[in-house]
């Protein structure tokens, strides 16, 4: 956390907002890490706000990903099915194809909470498609356990 807050204020003093709304986003998930939820939200809020004055459309779609992950967390489901909805339409166009893919994998948790197994399924299948695509066996990984259970 201490590298992203330098990274913040590095990008900060060149004011180069790209920089500053992806320090705050790893601030941000390093805070969520360690049960400091309500700092983390701030922080990503802040993180979107910056992405959204500079343009970064798949910054501000990662962040609001996870911003649906904390809120998954604080069982404030209505909160994170709206992020992860701005998320996806932010996304859905992206070049970037690896950040939809969490954005699905964090739409099927949520459709475990509701026992909802088709939806789930849909979108760990969404997921796994793209990380297929991409080559990128970790996630693949991850929702293959996840498609299993």
């Amino acid at each position: 956390n201490q590298i992203a807050s330098q990274a913040f204020e590095l990008s900060k003093s060149l004011d180069y907002k790209k920089g500053m709304a992806e320090s705050l986003l790893y601030q941000a998930y390093c805070d969520f890490t360690v049960g400091k939820d309500q700092t983390a939200i701030q922080k990503f809020k802040k993180s979107i706000a910056i992405s959204e004055t500079d343009k970064q459309d798949t910054l501000k779609g990662f962040a609001l990903s996870f911003l649906a992950r904390v809120y998954q967390y604080m069982d404030k489901m209505d909160s994170s099915k709206l992020c992860l909805d701005q998320s996806y339409e932010v996304l859905k166009n992206s070049s970037h194809p690896y950040y939809l893919s969490l954005t699905y994998l964090v739409y099927a948790d949520h459709y475990a909470v509701f026992d909802n197994a088709i939806e789930q399924f849909k979108y760990l299948k969404k997921s796994y498609v793209i990380r297929e695509e991409l080559k990128d066996k970790r996630p693949l990984i991850y929702a293959c356990e996840r498609m299993s259970g």
